[in-house]
């Protein structure tokens, strides 16, 4: 009960900071920094604090991740050039 309590308490506190940051920096920048979460807490967790070398596994996932992050961008801007 008290993880899924914590659990809960941290969805509903990010997603309204999200939300509240979304007025002031564009929804795409903030899907971009959403997406990307992942990436940084892999590269972070492990030169920061210690942990274990990521796994090729990991770092592949990661790298197709970025790449869906990459051509996403590049098609809306792409869009709003036309």
């Amino acid at each position: 009960v008290r993880s899924a309590t914590l659990t809960g308490t941290l969805f509903v506190f990010a997603n309204a900071l999200v939300s509240y940051a979304e007025l002031s920096v564009p929804s795409s920048f903030a899907a971009v920094v959403i997406g990307s979460m992942p990436a940084w807490i892999l590269i972070l967790g492990w030169a920061f604090f210690k942990g274990p070398r990521p796994l090729f596994r990991q770092f592949l996932g990661i790298a197709v991740s970025l790449t869906g992050i990459v051509l996403l961008t590049r098609a809306q801007s792409g869009a709003d050039a036309g």
